[in-house]
């Protein structure tokens, strides 16, 4: 496989706009998970530039330590690395929100691996989420409550409903004349998701309940309901859009060198129909949609030859990565889509199939796809 478009440590930082979106994601949702350790709670007025209405309603009392990891899962890779690591602090008593970054190149003890390979990112990919998650605790001497994962498609996916551009953001982030480093490229990413923040709370904070279900399925995180709602509607009590100055910007270890502050201004890349004319980015997306090509032909064979365990075998990791939002072309990605959900729900039988199905329908509805809202609805017929 090609080397991901630029800087895929800083490119998988955008996700972390997202982690508000969920918040508010299940807010809404009807469905919640077992809550377990939920903290304290108090009364106190939301802000009316965010709420619709003033009304009094909990919000937390004690602070809440929220990870999140950008993942750089290489196609057909089951243990993807840490990209792209932050914690959002909520410190209600300060009604400040802290952004922790740990530059990905943090030097850490791997068992049986040598000091030059030695680094957080790689503890996800060669010991698993939960060793990189106790030495991201050990670097920052935070205990962390809850975890947000998001792989670099599901990035692109929220990208796309939030209305931000993919390719300027993109390029932005891994501009070479920008300087270089861990400790500069993890400033880089906080920095854009302040700005994010500002720029968009208000925005994500009111997403409609069908856009909100759809962000939930770019999501994997054990932040439960109760908790979530309590996270949302303390955050708008800080009128963050309006004070900026409560996002406090830390980074651990201690950088022993000045970081420089550069913000992303869109106006001053290309927009509109110029978004793509990103020649790294085309190259990609090129590539994926000869390898996503290549894939369901082969899936197809398997089918018809009626060979379901190697279908089952092939199509679940890519099912899993999300891969067909890495595709630009909405008539190419809402294909993809549907076929490798095709092929996972009828090659591995999963028990979900129907609701996998169901969700796909309800999206395309979203967006108004007539002719992929028959295609799901002809293949729920067929389960």
């Amino acid at each position: 496989m090609k080397k991901k478009f630029g800087l895929i440590i800083a490119v998988t930082a955008i996700m972390f706009i997202v982690s508000l979106t969920v918040i508010k994601w299940l807010y809404f949702s009807p469905a919640s998970k077992t809550a377990t350790n939920i903290p304290s709670i108090s009364t106190s007025p939301s802000i009316p530039s965010l709420s619709p209405t003033v009304t009094l309603k909990p919000v937390l009392t004690k602070p809440v330590n929220i990870l999140l990891l950008g993942l750089d899962g290489r196609r057909g890779d089951k243990n993807p690395r840490c990209d792209a690591i932050h914690i959002f602090s909520i410190i209600p008593s300060q009604k400040k929100l802290r952004i922790t970054s740990i530059p990905r190149g943090t030097s850490i003890d791997l068992p049986q691996v040598g000091s030059e390979s030695a680094y957080l990112s790689n503890s996800c990919h060669l010991m698993g989420i939960k060793y990189a998650v106790s030495q991201i605790e050990k670097i920052t001497k935070l205990k962390i409550d809850y975890l947000v994962k998001i792989n670099f498609s599901q990035t692109l996916g929220v990208l796309r409903i939030l209305g931000i551009p993919e390719s300027p953001s993109l390029q932005f982030l891994r501009n070479r004349r920008y300087l270089i480093g861990d400790n500069q490229r993890s400033r880089n990413q906080a920095l854009f998701l302040k700005d994010m923040i500002i720029s968009h709370l208000s925005q994500i904070a009111f997403l409609p309940k069908a856009l909100t279900n759809l962000l939930y399925t770019f999501i994997d995180t054990d932040l439960d309901f109760e908790t979530a709602s309590l996270t949302m509607d303390t955050l708008i009590t800080f009128n963050l859009p309006n004070e900026p100055g409560r996002i406090e910007l830390v980074t651990k270890p201690i950088p022993n060198y000045k970081t420089s502050e550069i913000h992303f201004f869109e106006d001053e890349y290309k927009t509109g129909e110029n978004w793509q004319s990103d020649k790294e980015y085309l190259d990609y997306q090129n590539d994926m949609e000869g390898y996503l090509t290549n894939l369901t032909n082969r899936l197809e064979k398997y089918l018809t030859n009626k060979q379901n365990s190697s279908v089952c075998q092939i199509v679940k990791t890519p099912f899993t990565q999300q891969l067909w939002l890495q595709i630009g072309n909405e008539g190419k990605r809402n294909q993809f889509h549907f076929e490798i959900l095709r092929y996972f729900v009828l090659g591995c039988g999963d028990k979900n199939g129907k609701k996998l199905v169901s969700d796909f329908v309800s999206e395309m509805e979203i967006f108004k796809q007539e002719e992929f809202i028959n295609k799901g609805k002809g293949l729920l017929g067929n389960l």
